[in-house]
Parts: structure tokens; C-alpha cells; sequence
């Protein structure tokens, strides 16, 4: 598989930072997102929700579960995605080790934790408890803000 590698300049954060991006030769392969463990470091870093949702929303590759995302932030014991879902899209039953906040940006949400569910419209936010079993459906087309904590083992 052949890479190139294009180096192209962004300035999220007010200063001018490098951005690597690949384009691979055969466009059947998933393509080379900045990592995003690398964003912090060379400190604060501000996000543009809107730029990364047009971003993400213009991405051409194949769309899962009717859903797209983009982790923008990732840390040792924090993890901040955004996903952008076609109405009907979603994700099937999972769960994660830590608080997970869900914050939902435009659209409504159907959002089932351990057997209740909510449905959950723009503007508003579902704070689930490490461990609990829950999935996600978007009654419209939706844009959600994803933050999960991890805890500390015990």
C-alpha cells in the first residue's frame, strides 16, 4: 500500500500548528486522521465544534450504522468525540468503564441506560454511569458531543 503524506497548516488554537494527513492509493482504505492524542502537545488546544462537524460531515468514506466520528481528544483517563448520525443511525448496546456524558448539538437522541430510556433533545445533556449498558438512536438527523472519564482501577 502506498502512503503520501501531505503536511497542511491549521490554526485551531491561534497558533499555526502542522497537520498530518494521508492519502492512500487505494480509496477502498480508511484514510490517516491527525491522532488525537497529539493535540495537546503543545498545549491548550480549541476546537471549533462547527469546523470539525463540517469536517467530519464532508468526510467521503462509507458511513457506519449511519454514523460518523472523530475522536478530538484523547488522554490517559479522558476521551472527547464528536459524531454526526443520519436520521435512524446509531449505535447498538455497549458500555464504558467510566462517566460518559452525552451532550446532544442539534437534533434529538433516543438513548436507552439500563433499560430506561430517554430521549434527548439539542441543548440538553445525559450523564451515564461507568459501566451501564446503553445504546444510541437518532429520531432525526442528529450532531452529539461525547465525553467519557475513565476511573481509576480499584
Amino acid at each position: 500500500m502506498k502512503i503520501r503524506y501531505f503536511c497542511g497548516l491549521g490554526a485551531s488554537n491561534g497558533r499555526t500548528a502542522i497537520i498530518r494527513y494521508a492519502i492512500k492509493s487505494n480509496p477502498r482504505e480508511r484514510f490517516v486522521r491527525e491522532r488525537a492524542e497529539e493535540r495537546l502537545d503543545d498545549g491548550a488546544v480549541l476546537l471549533n465544534l462547527y469546523a470539525e462537524f463540517e469536517k467530519l460531515t464532508s468526510e467521503t468514506d462509507p458511513k457506519v450504522a449511519g454514523h460518523r466520528q472523530i475522536t478530538l481528544f484523547k488522554s490517559y483517563k479522558t476521551t472527547v468525540a464528536i459524531f454526526a448520525f443520519d436520521s435512524g443511525g446509531g449505535m447498538r448496546e455497549h458500555s464504558a468503564p467510566g462517566v460518559v456524558t452525552v451532550q446532544v448539538l442539534k437534533g434529538t437522541l433516543e438513548i436507552n441506560v439500563a433499560g430506561e430510556t430517554h430521549h434527548i433533545a439539542a441543548q440538553n445533556v445525559l450523564v451515564i454511569p461507568p459501566g451501564a449498558r446503553h445504546d444510541v438512536k437518532a429520531i432525526e438527523p442528529s450532531q452529539m458531543l461525547l465525553t467519557v472519564s475513565l476511573q481509576k482501577a480499584e
